[in-house]
């Protein structure tokens, strides 16, 4: 597996989360995470920050009584693959 291998899958995907992604190529997700960040650094994906309210941030609570919010858990980083322009020859 090469980075413009998961380049490429993440174009066919459009977005995805690096669980998926590092499922996908059958790899590790912290080693997963490392390649997409490189990627990310060369501008060819990038990070999609995921809204508080996704899991109940903006309430305050993740309405689950008696046990850790949701929210204290690190959540699952999704990434996207970015269009490469094309300068005009």
């Amino acid at each position: 597996m090469l980075l413009s291998d998961i380049r490429q899958y993440l174009a066919k995907a459009g977005r995805a989360p690096v669980s998926q992604i590092a499922t996908h190529f059958d790899v590790e997700t912290e080693a997963m995470a490392a390649m997409l960040e490189t990627l990310a650094e060369k501008g060819r994906v990038r990070r999609v920050e995921e809204p508080a309210s996704a899991c109940g941030a903006a309430k305050g609570s993740c309405g689950q009584s008696g046990s850790a919010c949701c929210c204290s858990q690190r959540p699952d980083p999704v990434y996207e693959h970015v269009e490469r322009k094309r300068h005009a020859a």
